[in-house]
């Protein structure tokens, strides 16, 4: 028996199967990413974080004014003074934690809350941080319009430790601020010429948003790598009266995006 096919028939086999091919890469579930650092702490250390979960340590920087610890279930910094020289950061530490595109969340209160506009307490999440600068993501409790609200934006930092605002400030939630209320924050930065910087803020206990409150794009040359340490700064404003303020950060997780 001779099986004859035309060109029309091939053409046609070969295109019902390419649709088949698309339709089942387009529908395969996504692997999960992973997780690159994580940190419950749930452990005792005073006068430093210790040893994070996923296995690596922290180094501290600044720390004028300042004291570090973790209580067996949290992660605290007592910013005693205010602006820079008051300010604490805690950045990954070893030198196989080099990230570049990051999906970042994490738990956050402060005991205090600020009674005037220009007295702002503030948390950033350093990203791609390098001796040729870094990615912030800046969360800034404020009292704005007689409210204490959580404001989110990004700022960039070159070599020269010139600090530069990457967009106007949305407001995370809803909801108000209080003290000693949980808030989840979480931010994203992946991408080069441009990189995407996005955050969202809202209170534990509530939904996750589905969209972004703050998202901005940009290409400043030196952050367009794939590469850089990422960790948790607080800060008073320089004009802040109600030091110290205890800031507390809790199920810190940084997921490969």
């Amino acid at each position: 028996m001779n099986y004859r096919f035309s060109k029309n028939s091939a053409l046609r086999t070969f295109t019902a199967l390419t649709c088949m091919l698309v339709a089942l890469f387009a529908f395969a579930p996504k692997a999960h990413a992973a997780t690159l650092f994580y940190d419950t702490f749930s452990r005792t250390v005073s006068n430093g974080w210790g040893t994070s979960d996923s296995g690596f340590g922290y180094s501290s920087f600044y720390g004028l004014n300042s004291s570090i610890d973790v209580n067996g279930s949290e992660g605290e910094m007592v910013i005693g003074g205010t602006g820079s020289t008051g300010q604490h950061s805690m950045i990954t530490s070893s030198n196989s934690v080099n990230w570049g595109d990051l999906d970042v969340t994490m738990k956050f209160k402060m005991d205090k809350m600020p009674d005037a506009s220009n007295k702002s307490q503030y948390i950033f999440l350093p990203a791609r941080r390098s001796s040729t600068g870094e990615y912030r993501g800046r969360v800034r409790v404020c009292y704005c319009s007689g409210y204490n609200l959580v404001q989110l934006t990004a700022v960039s930092i070159d070599s020269s430790n010139v600090e530069t605002t990457l967009g106007g400030e949305t407001q995370g939630g809803p909801g108000l601020m209080a003290a000693d209320t949980w808030w989840n924050v979480r931010m994203q930065v992946f991408g080069t010429y441009p990189t995407t910087i996005q955050l969202k803020a809202w209170q534990v206990g509530q939904t996750e948003p589905s969209s972004w409150n703050f998202s901005t794009t940009d290409s400043l040359a030196q952050l367009q790598i794939n590469t850089g340490k990422t960790g948790l700064i607080s800060r008073l404003a320089s004009t802040s009266t109600n030091a110290p303020v205890t800031f507390t950060y809790d199920d810190y997780t940084v997921n490969e995006y």
